[in-house]
C-alpha cells in the first residue's frame, strides 16, 4: 500500500506504526494499551509480506484503535492511572 505513494507513503506508514507501538508500549499495563501494542506489532510485521491494512476488517480495527489512542495520551505530562 505505501509503495503506491512512494517515499512519502513509506515514511507516513512507518510513522503510524511507530505511534501505535510507542503508545501501546507506554500504556502496556492497560487492556487498551496492550491491544494497541499487539495490533501495531501484528500489522507492522504482517505488512512486510502482505498488505493487511487494505482489508476491510483490518481497516475498521485500525480506525477504532487509532481513536482509542487519544484516550491514552498523557495529560499535563502525567499518564492517567
Amino acid at each position: 500500500m505505501a509503495v503506491s505513494f512512494g517515499a512519502i507513503g513509506v515514511l507516513s506508514i512507518c510513522w503510524i506504526f511507530v505511534q501505535f507501538i510507542g503508545t501501546g508500549w507506554t500504556h502496556m499495563n492497560h487492556l487498551t494499551g496492550f491491544s494497541i501494542l499487539a495490533f501495531g506489532l501484528i500489522v507492522a510485521i504482517a505488512s512486510l509480506t502482505d498488505t493487511q491494512i487494505i482489508q476491510v476488517h483490518t481497516g475498521m480495527l485500525f480506525a477504532m484503535l487509532t481513536g482509542l489512542q487519544t484516550a491514552l495520551k498523557p495529560i499535563n505530562g502525567k499518564a492517567e492511572a
